[in-house]
Formats: C-alpha cells, structure tokens, sequence
C-alpha cells in the first residue's frame, strides 16, 4: 500500500469536511486531530459535550482506543471493534483502525439500533409468545419466517397475530409494527431518555 503524502492528507481533510459519517483521526499518542461534525455530534449524544481539553475524547473512549490499541502490537494497519456505550435503544459501535507504523488511529462511530427485544414490548398487554411474535414482525418477518424462528407454524402465526391485532387496536401488520416501534424507542426502566 502506498504511503500517504502531506498531499494526500490534506485533499483527504478537504473532502471529509463534507463528509456525513461520524469519523475521528488521533495520532500516536491518541490525541485528537480531526473531527467530522457527525462525530462531535455523535460524542455528546453517548457521553456529553466533549472534554474541555479540545484534543481528547471522553474518558471512556479513550480508555477503550488505548485498550485496543495495547492489545496487539502490530507494526501495520489493524482493525478493531466494539460497542462502546448503549443508551435508550441504541448501540454505538467504535470501529477503530491503527497504523503504529504511521503513528495514526482511524476511529468510526456509527449508532445502531438494538434489535427489539422482547422486554421493550411487555408494556403492550401481550402474552410472552405474542410479544416474541410481535418482535420478529416488527423485524420485517412474514408468517413461515416468524413460524421457523420460533418453531411454531405458520398457521399459530397467524392465530398469535389475530390477537396481537385485536389486543392493540389495529388491523394490519404495518399497523402494529409501527406501534412496536414507537414502543421500543420509550425509554426502559434506568434508562436516559433521548435528547
């Protein structure tokens, strides 16, 4: 792989500015050095605003890029991953790259949505089976996929579904998916709320 020119550096930090992904560069000493706007976002969303020391990054972060970095001393390019911190349905996975070779840490934080969990779904009168047949069509499952995933055919599907439906006043699937979703986004005993 070719090494990266003070030329290339500074067309790659023209062509980042307008970059919508959550992006941070540190260097050897897992200082920052450059941050997109989707990332300075993304810290305060999951740890608050940013340290008052402008070239580093909150505590937990830090600790876990230094973690990572420790782990295995290699002397090329490596990648890592992880989910960093979890917070009112949502995951932030770090991806984190180093080149100690380079002296540079190459850092992504991207939010994901956590999966609904059957718990997120007992607010909603369900029986236990209903709730986990409930979650696999909030997902995107039809009947046979719902029926294979829990071992029930598609037909109990169906009959589980009919009182899904009568139980939360709706009538269609994309009626009670959608009423799943707004309730998974409520936030669960303990945790924070969304900004």
């Amino acid at each position: 792989m070719k090494q990266l020119t003070q030329k290339d550096l500074r067309a790659f930090h023209a062509c980042a500015r307008h970059c919508d992904r959550a992006m941070i560069i540190l260097n050897g000493k897992r200082r920052v050095r450059w941050m997109t706007e989707p990332a300075r976002h993304c810290v305060a969303e999951f740890f608050g605003d940013l340290p008052q020391r402008a070239n580093h990054l909150p505590a937990p972060l830090e600790r876990w890029i230094k973690q990572q970095s420790l782990a295995r001393p290699n002397k090329g390019a490596a990648f890592r991953s992880s989910t960093a911190i979890k917070r009112n349905g949502e995951d932030l996975v770090v991806r984190l790259v180093t080149d100690k070779r380079e002296g540079i840490h190459l850092v992504r934080l991207e939010k994901q949505r956590r999966a609904f969990s059957a718990g997120s779904l007992e607010r909603l009168g369900l029986s236990r089976r209903e709730t986990e047949v409930l979650r696999w069509l909030a997902q995107g499952k039809t009947n046979a996929g719902i029926g294979a995933g829990l071992g029930l055919s598609r037909f109990t599907v169906r009959k589980h579904l009919e009182h899904i439906y009568q139980k939360l006043g709706v009538q269609t699937r994309t009626a009670a998916a959608a009423l799943a979703y707004g309730e998974s986004r409520k936030p669960g005993i303990g945790e924070l709320p969304s900004n």
